[in-house]
């Protein structure tokens, strides 16, 4: 196992403060004490509070688009590969809610990321889009989905899973990630026609 470098264990110092406190709360001097460096030290790394704001942020979707697709190759058919990424999918937001609920919060207040930002962002879900499509796909060629938009049909999928996890997360709503992640497989592969 590789050791950590500085900046990430900055980063990983700084998803803490951030989930706790929010960007405007949280001070750099709590993140260098949550790291174990100095105070000079953030700066030699990131060159401002919102500097490290953004790359915690690239980081955590990062390791959020990566853990949907945990134990993906261990599946046989696409059902089951997108039963693991809805789960997946739940059991990340149930764990991380408080930094959750602060990043929405910090985006819905005006918290602007730099553009090079959202190019990355944008790059991390494109690429796990396209994950997904290719899993419909198969699931199409093999004759287990009908022949449908692959584009829209992933695109649908990101949405609602993203949706019923804000859902959950805004009204509070307790559940196990197991229980409603098959109801939500169901409402994806199925329908709601009786």
């Amino acid at each position: 196992m590789c050791e950590k470098t500085k900046s990430q264990i900055i980063i990983e110092a700084a998803y803490e403060v951030f989930g706790n406190k929010g960007f405007q709360k949280a001070r750099m001097e709590e993140i260098a004490e949550k790291a174990g460096v100095g105070k000079g030290t953030l700066y030699e790394y990131f060159k401002s509070k919102k500097d490290l704001y953004e790359e915690m942020y690239r980081w955590y979707i990062e390791k959020y688009f990566n853990s949907l697709g945990q134990n993906l190759d261990s599946q046989n058919t696409a059902t089951d590969k997108i039963r693991i990424i809805i789960k997946n999918h739940l059991y990340h937001l149930h764990k991380a809610k408080n930094l959750f609920m602060r990043l929405e919060a910090d985006h819905s207040c005006n918290m602007d990321l730099s553009p090079k930002i959202k190019v990355q962002l944008h790059n991390i879900y494109h690429n796990n889009f396209n994950e997904i499509k290719v899993i419909i796909e198969t699931g199409i060629n093999e004759g287990e989905f009908r022949n449908l938009d692959s584009s829209l049909a992933a695109n649908f999928l990101l949405s609602s899973i993203a949706g019923m996890g804000h859902s959950m997360m805004f009204l509070n709503i307790s559940y196990q990630p197991e229980e409603i992640a098959d109801k939500i497989l169901d409402l994806f592969i199925n329908g709601m026609k009786g």
